[in-house]
């Protein structure tokens, strides 16, 4: 998924009846400007982290055991944080997921 404007952006569609658990999640920052990504296992929902990226740079966080997402039929999503300069700033952001019902 990527990210450009402070827009509510999906990372991992939902599915009924089925959590995904976080398992890694890299974000590649390349822009010149520093910038932040809030990551939520809910559409709407509470900020779980936040993942501040340097310009040009990648940052990766990998969760042993899975981050858990706390319930069932719900996306995760990412937003730019509002840290940094956001204009012509693109986030590309990748995640691995542990799918269990």
């Amino acid at each position: 998924a990527s990210t450009a404007t402070l827009a509510e952006v999906t990372l991992a569609t939902a599915n009924a009846g089925e959590f995904f658990d976080l398992i890694q999640v890299i974000a590649a920052n390349n822009t010149g400007a520093a910038v932040s990504v809030d990551l939520r296992a809910v559409s709407g929902g509470n900020v779980l982290f936040t993942l501040n990226i340097a310009a040009n740079a990648t940052e990766q966080v990998a969760f042993s055991p899975p981050y858990p997402q706390d319930a069932t039929g719900n996306a995760w999503t990412i937003q730019n944080g509002g840290t940094g300069d956001t204009s012509n700033t693109v986030v590309d952001v990748a995640a691995i997921f542990s799918r269990n019902n």
